[in-house]
This record gives structure tokens, C-alpha cells and sequence, in this order.
């Protein structure tokens, strides 16, 4: 629950208690209470609805002396006697046996009846309709309750807790002898109204006895099951009621649903994940796509509606969908409907805009779950403050983040760190996020509906600005990380680290570039940006954002000319493949050139001068290839570069292929292979495609088209099409397959041979 102070007058029947004049008043009547009195009810008060321990109530009574517990039993049947001097029939004080007391209202069974009061809890059990996509679920559930006499079934609002529990509910009723008792919390206002609403259901009039006796006593008699839905806005009361039940029956068992476990004891937690999605990638036909539990509740739902029929050319679609729903089994039916009415497509290109598309029509069942958006707004009014600041703050990560990168955007709530991993702590205990372990690290994740409300209050609270300014900042951290590791990793592995991270750099970049959230920030991103993209093949996100962020550069007051080389040696590097603009690509590289000559830095100057001899090479421009590959060798050389001097040795190849000078290829091409096999993966990091692999490529290429074994040339390129296959990087494996294997196999006729080898 929300933390929460007691207010300065609170009320119980016709009682108001001024807690700072220590004075309590029936009507205009003041009571008069001994000093003791008067402290017990006190504590009693601050904690209306709650147990008060025994301990606690000596506390405040007689702190620091030790006292008789017949003085607590006596003072507090003194106060009772006090109180029903005024109130006859009141009985405010209830005893919760071996534990303590607690203060609440009288709610006989002849009040009047108040739907805030007593939840809509009744014996006969919702409606249930078809259960799709959740057997093994329902399954686990029955053998657990089977074992364990406390099960809780914890997940994410809207991912189905209800569902599953009725299921297993309706199973028991109809399966064994056990009265089976379905309880709905959600409507109760609070602590204080679980035990009346549960006596409610099972008919219990106790007068003024206390009524947690009078269900222990009824059940003991009984062998039951009772199902306490929605319990996450009650769990201290819920908690409390399971251990005096499960402690004084031996035949109850307790099934119960909420976003954060009970903490009771013996309680065995059942975390409830989202329905399945096929994995990104491949091609489904309709019957396998309905064998995944998200498209397949989705699809039925609409098919209950109105006759929907899944054809094979929308399942990507209808997938998709699944996926950007999270598998969240609430949003897939508020959607389904819109099925019947729309095309697939659009349904899915309406989903940027969620809450508005995901409303219930004609929706049964409580309120909470009439709308998506409902759902997360209850979720949320349960979170303490600091446990809000931390979820709004998540809402900037584009995907799974860590403790230490949300701790560097939290920091505008001058929260300590402890406070950010109790937050993160809670939220998880909340279901408002889960945690996924990769590379030995805790990494959490918000689901995709639950980023986007979180997103929309971190707006509407003013902080997204600040929020978006120091996410920026970490990203760049990250990436001038990443630079850093490139040239000390294995590829593979630095891969695997930071290419999941593309989307981070993609937002960081909107905002601070595009958006002109703050424009060095956004530069500096860019270019710090370039080896993922490289990496990635995603050459033309790359000369978008070098070409945007040149052109800020010049607009702006910035003069770091280390900044604009990075930048201009990037664009330099993506125009040798995309560029049709013969003078534009020259101008650019001859600017990388000059510039990177200016500052000094021969790196850069490698760089350039790589892209503008690759240019040369085409047909038209080779008249000059020479003479820029012998300043490229020449600087390689003064500064020991070299991936440079490889590259070097690469493009002397390809020139001479092109002059049919076969014998001079294969020498160099054997030496260079040579040299590269005795390098490690970092040293031979790559301009553009893996030089390992093109070397091997090209060095069959001479083999086959120079007739020195031609045999041995089609394996080498199909085996360096082989390796392009594994390394996962794009301009190598075009590389590879159009200036290799698939032009060999065509100039053989093999055609047969070619479509085997070709990528999917």
C-alpha cells in the first residue's frame, strides 16, 4: 500500500479522536480517558484497520518498564467499557488472539448496506467464459494448492490472475468435496473491510464478537478452498487473515491473487508470465502461428465475436501485435474486437496510440479491467512516492536497463541509492516490472503498456526534460565505452553487448539532435554512434545522421574540429558504398582528408583515404586509385597502422583483378591471409567488411578466375561465404556472395548450386 501519515482527527463510529489535544469526543461530549487509556487507544488509532501488536501497545503505554501482560488485558477492557458508556452496542476494540488489537468500525450485519464497504464477494463464481492459452498454468495451480494450503498467483495487472484462479476454482467445485468460496477484494476501501466481507460470504453474523474468530471457528469445521482475488490494496489485512485461518483449521486451503506476494507465512508464490509469442524472425503459417498462446487467444476472442478467420498473409502481422502487446492476455482482448472491423494492419498501426485503442466495449467484470489504462492507473495508486519517481524515470529506457544506469537518471529525485533499489525492489514485488538476467547481470524491463503510461506521466509531471538530458548522457557513456572495448573484444562479443543497445542510441539521438534537446550532446552521439552502426551494416541510418549532424555543426557556435573529423571520416565511410553523387562523395572525402591533416591525425587520414581509393576503384575513376593507394601505404607505414597497410594490401588486390594481373593477386592475397590468421580479432578490426573473410573471398576469386586451381578457388569462396554466414554482418555477406561464390556458381551456369548457398 501507499505510505500514508494519520490524519490529526480520526473517526470511528460516532468517536472523533484528536490525536495532538489528546481528546476524544462522542458528538460535543468529551470522554474522559486515564492517561494509559488514552495512549493505547492512540496507537490504536494510527493504525485504524491494522493489528497493533501487543509489544507495540506496551510501548506506548509503558515505555521501557515492564509490565504484566493482565495490565494490557485490564486497560484495555477499561477502555472498551469507556467507549460503550457512550455507544451500547459498539464494540471498536477487536482482539486478534496471541497477536494484539485493532481499532475499527462497527460493521454489524443490521448496518445498511454500503457497496464501498463490503466487497462484491459471493459464493457463486464469476463468469468465466473460454479459457484460451493457459492449461499449463491452470495445471501447475492445481498441483500446487494440491500440496500447499497458502498459494499466491502473482503477476502483472491484466496478465490473467483471475482467469486462472476461477479456472482452478470451478475445477475444484466440480471435481472434489471442498466448499469453494470466491471472494472479490477489488472493491473494498480498505484494511479494515477483508474479514467483514469475508464473514459476508460465508454468512456469518458475530454480533459483537469478533469475527476473525467466529470464520476461523466456521471453517474449522469446514474442508474449503477460499479464492481472495485482487489483494495487492489489502495485503497486510489478506496476510494477516491467512495465518490465523491456516493456524486454527487444518482443512482450509487459500488461493490468492495480486500484483506483490503476501509475505505470509508458508506461502508458496506462483509468478504468472505473458501468453507466448513466436520468436522475431521466420515465416508462420497460420496453424503455427495459433500454436503460440497470444496470437491464439487473440484470434479466438475475435473469432467468439464475429467469425474471424486468420489467413496466412496477416499472420506477421497478427503476430507483431501479440508482441507489441507484451502477450498481455487483458490488452489482446480489448483489442480483438477491432479485428472485425479493421484490416490487421491498421490495427497494429494504431497501437503507437494505446490507452485511446485499447478500450473495452461492453466489457464485464470490474472496473479496473474495463481499459488498459485502468489497470495501470489502480497499479500505480498502490506505489509509494519513491517507488512512482523510479517507475516514471524507467519509463526513458528504450529496453531492459540496469540499477546503475536508472540510478544516473533518477538522480533529479535526490533519492539514495538505497532508496532507488528498495524502489526497484518494490515495483518488482509490484509486477510493474520484471527482471531478466543476462551476462551474469540483473537487467529489469518494463512491459511495452506499462513504459507508455509510465512515459505519459513522466511527461504530464514536468520531468522529461531532465530525465532526457541525463539518459543521453549515459548513453554516450555507454558508447564511448563501446568505442573503447571494440579494438579489445572478440567482435562476437562486442556484439553481443552493444548491439541490443541500437535503440537506446537511436532515442538518445531524437532527442538531443533532433528534437534540439541539446545539440553538442546530440554530435558527440553521433559519432560516438558510428562503430554500432558499422557493425550493424545500418549504413544509411549512418549517413542520415552524420549528414544531419555536419550540417548542425556548421550552423552552430561548435568549433571542436576533433568532433567534426569523426563525423566527416563516418560519412566518409558509408558514401564509398551508397553515394551516386560522384562530386559529392569526392568533396566529402577529400574534406575528411584535409581536416584529419590539419588536427594531425593519421588514423583519420588512413580512414579517408581507405574510402576515397575504394571510390576510386570504380570503373571511370582509376586513373588515380594508384596514386591514392600509395598515400594510404605511405602514412600506414609512418604510423605503424596496420589495418590500414591491410587494407592497403586489399585494394592493391582488387585493382589488379581488374588489370586480370591473377599470379600478383594470389601472392599477395596468400601473404596477407598469412598475416591476418596470426592476428587476434581486435587488432584486425575492419573499415567496413570483415577483412578476414574478404581476403579469403577474394584470394578464391583470383584462384577460380586466374584457372590456377579452380577447384580450390569454389571452395575457398564457399567457405568464406560459410564464415559471412556466421559472423552476422551484412557487408560482409554481400560482399561475399556477390563478389564470390554466387558469381562464381553463375559463371559455371550452376544456378542450382547458387539458390542452395544464397541467404534466406
Amino acid at each position: 500500500m501507499v505510505s500514508r501519515q494519520p490524519p490529526d482527527v480520526i473517526h470511528f463510529g460516532p468517536f472523533r479522536l484528536h490525536l495532538k489535544l489528546r481528546r476524544l469526543l462522542c458528538g460535543e461530549e468529551e470522554v474522559r480517558l486515564g492517561n494509559r487509556a488514552m495512549e493505547l487507544l492512540m496507537a490504536l488509532a494510527r493504525k485504524k484497520g491494522e493489528v497493533v501488536t501487543k509489544k507495540d501497545l506496551f510501548d506506548a503505554a509503558w515505555p521501557g518498564i515492564f509490565i504484566e501482560e493482565g495490565n494490557l488485558k485490564v486497560t484495555i477492557a477499561s477502555l472498551r467499557r469507556s467507549l460503550r458508556k457512550y455507544s451500547e452496542t459498539g464494540s471498536y476494540i477487536r482482539t486478534f488472539s496471541s497477536r494484539g488489537y485493532w481499532l475499527s468500525d462497527q460493521l454489524d450485519e443490521g448496518m445498511p448496506y454500503d457497496g464501498n464497504v463490503l466487497g462484491s464477494a459471493n459464493t457463486q463464481f464469476p463468469d468465466l467464459g473460454t479459457v484460451i492459452g493457459r492449461s499449463d498454468e491452470i495445471a501447475e495451480v492445481r498441483r500446487t494448492i494440491a500440496v500447499n494450503r497458502l498459494t499466491t498467483i502473482v503477476g502483472a495487472g491484466g496478465i490473467g490472475k483471475t482467469t486462472v484462479a476461477l479456472a482452478v476454482a470451478q475445477l475444484v467445485a466440480s471435481n472434489e468435496k471442498d466448499l469453494v468460496t470466491f471472494i472479490d477484494l477489488s472493491r473494498i476501501a480498505g484494511e479494515e473491510f477483508v474479514i467483514p466481507s469475508l464473514a459476508a460470504v460465508l454468512g456469518i453474523s458475530s454480533g459483537s464478537q469478533d469475527r476473525l474468530d467466529a470464520v476461523s471457528s466456521i471453517l474449522a469445521r469446514q474442508t474449503a478452498l477460499l479464492v481472495l482475488d485482487t489483494c495487492e490494496h489489502v495485503i497486510n489485512a489478506v496476510a494477516h487473515l491467512c495465518d490465523v485461518i491456516l493456524a486454527r483449521t487444518k482443512s482450509v486451503r487459500i488461493l490468492c491473487t495480486s500484483r506483490q506476494a503476501l509475505r505470509a507465512k508458508n506461502e508458496r508464490v506462483l509468478w504468472l508470465a505473458p501468453l507466448r509469442v513466436p520468436p522475431p524472425g521466420g515465416s508462420l503459417t497460420s496453424e503455427e502461428a495459433l500454436g503460440y498462446s497470444a496470437p491464439k487467444l487473440l484470434v479466438g476472442r475475435a473469432s467468439e465475436v464475429g467469425n474471424y478467420r486468420l489467413e496466412d498473409r496477416d499472420v506477421g502481422t497478427i503476430v507483431e501485435i501479440c508482441r507489441s502487446l507484451d502477450g498481455l492476455p487483458l490488452a489482446l482482448e480489448l483489442i480483438a474486437s477491432q479485428l472485425l472491423v479493421k484490416p490487421a494492419t491498421d490495427v497494429l498501426g494504431e497501437l503507437d496510440d494505446r490507452f485511446a485503442s485499447l478500450i473495452g466495449r461492453g466489457h464485464e467484470g470490474p472496473p479496473r479491467q474495463w481499459t488498459l489504462l485502468a489497470t495501470l492507473e489502480w497499479s500505480y495508486a498502490l506505489l509509494t512516492e519513491s517507488e512512482a519517481a523510479v517507475l516514471r524515470a524507467s519509463s526513458i529506457f528504450a529496453g531492459p536497463f540496469e540499477a546503475g544506469a536508472l540510478l544516473r537518471v533518477v538522480g533529479l529525485h535526490d533519492l539514495d541509492p538505497a532508496d532507488v533499489f528498495d524502489a526497484l525492489a518494490g515495483l518488482r514485488s509490484k509486477s510493474m516490472l520484471s527482471i531478466e538476467h543476462s551476462s551474469n547481470e540483473i537487467r529489469y524491463r518494463l512491459l511495452d503498456s506499462t513504459r507508455a503510461f509510465a512515459a505519459n506521466l513522466l511527461e504530464a509531471s514536468g520531468e522529461l526534460e531532465d530525465a532526457s538530458a541525463a539518459y543521453a548522457r549515459y548513453v554516450l557513456d555507454v558508447f564511448e565505452k563501446a568505442k573503447i572495448e571494440q579494438s579489445q573484444l572478440p567482435a562476437q562479443l562486442w556484439y553481443a553487448i552493444y548491439a541490443i543497445r541500437v535503440e537506446e542510441l537511436r532515442k538518445a539521438i531524437t532527442w538531443a539532435l533532433y528534437q534540439n534537446g541539446d545539440t553538442l550532446l546530440g554530435l558527440k552521439l553521433v559519432a560516438t554512434g558510428l562503430p554500432l552502426w558499422h557493425e550493424l551494416s545500418m549504413i544509411e541510418e549512418a549517413r542520415k545522421n552524420c549528414e544531419h549532424a555536419l550540417a548542425v555543426f556548421d550552423r552552430s557556435s561548435c568549433t571542436d574540429s576533433a568532433l567534426k573529423l569523426k563525423l566527416l571520416v563516418g560519412l566518409a565511410a558509408v558514401t564509398r558504398f551508397i553515394s551516386t553523387d560522384t562530386d559529392k562523395a569526392i568533396e566529402t572525402f577529400e574534406a575528411a582528408i584535409k581536416l584529419s591533416r590539419e588536427i594531425g591525425d593519421k588514423n583519420a587520414e588512413c580512414q579517408g583515404l581507405v574510402a576515397l581509393a575504394s571510390y576510386r576503384l570504380l570503373p571511370g575513376y582509376r586513373t588515380a586509385a594508384r596514386e591514392t593507394l600509395e598515400q594510404l601505404k605511405k602514412v600506414a607505414l609512418e604510423t605503424g597502422n596496420r589495418p590500414a597497410l591491410w587494407e592497403h594490401e586489399t585494394l592493391v588486390a582488387e585493382l589488379d583483378i581488374i588489370r586480370s594481373e591473377y599470379p600478383s593477386v594470389i601472392a599477395r592475397l596468400e601473404r596477407l591471409r598469412e598475416e591476418l590468421r596470426n592476428a587476434s580479432d581486435g587488432t584486425a578490426s575492419r573499415f567496413d567488411a570483415d577483412l578476414r573473410i574478404r581476403t579469403e573471398n577474394t584470394l578464391g576469386a583470383a584462384q577460380w578466375l586466374g584457372s590456377q586451381k579452380p577447384g580450390t578457388g569454389l571452395r575457398r569462396v564457399q567457405t568464406a561465404a560459410e564464415w559471412a554466414l556466421e559472423a552476422h554482418h551484412g557487408w560482409t555477406l554481400i560482399f561475399c556472395f556477390t563478389r564470390g561464390v554466387l558469381f562464381i556458381l553463375s559463371e559455371c551456369h550452376d544456378n542450382h548450386s547458387a539458390d542452395i548457398v544464397s541467404p534466406s
